[in-house]
């Protein structure tokens, strides 16, 4: 005998993976802030145990079904974090693809427990990608 039923589901649905707890902590605020409530599965792993967090594929954010949608487009609404001011430039062209360039560290490591010589460590040189101009230390 058969039971023409509707099953609807109350479970969680998830609108958001992140790794840093810090940044699905922020989320979440946002979420509650604006009336929706919301939960992170996993996050005590990722205090404790980083590779269980990973193999559960990140800290979920989710939220009641009836509020995913709301939920999504707030988060969506969100801007990304602007560029740091602080980021490196290359002086010729303006570039901001600027590498750094590691100088004999292997020749440096050698010396040091070779030798027992201590050698100054300096700041790598940086070197644009666009224009190969020297960007400094």
């Amino acid at each position: 005998m058969r039971h023409n039923r509707t099953i609807t589901s109350s479970a969680p649905v998830t609108v958001g993976w992140y790794l840093d707890p810090i940044e699905a902590e922020i989320a979440r605020g946002l979420l509650e802030s604006a009336g929706i409530p919301a939960f992170l599965h996993s996050k005590e792993h990722s205090q404790i145990d980083w590779p269980v967090t990973l193999a559960l594929g990140g800290i979920r954010l989710q939220v009641p079904p009836s509020a995913a949608a709301d939920a999504t487009a707030i988060l969506d609404s969100v801007s990304s974090v602007p560029e740091s001011k602080n980021e490196p430039s290359c002086p010729k062209c303006g570039s901001r693809d600027v590498i750094s360039q590691n100088r004999s560290w292997c020749i440096a490591f050698l010396v040091v427990h070779a030798l027992k010589i201590p050698l100054p460590f300096k700041s790598p040189q940086k070197k644009c990608r666009d224009c190969g101009a020297d960007c400094g230390t």
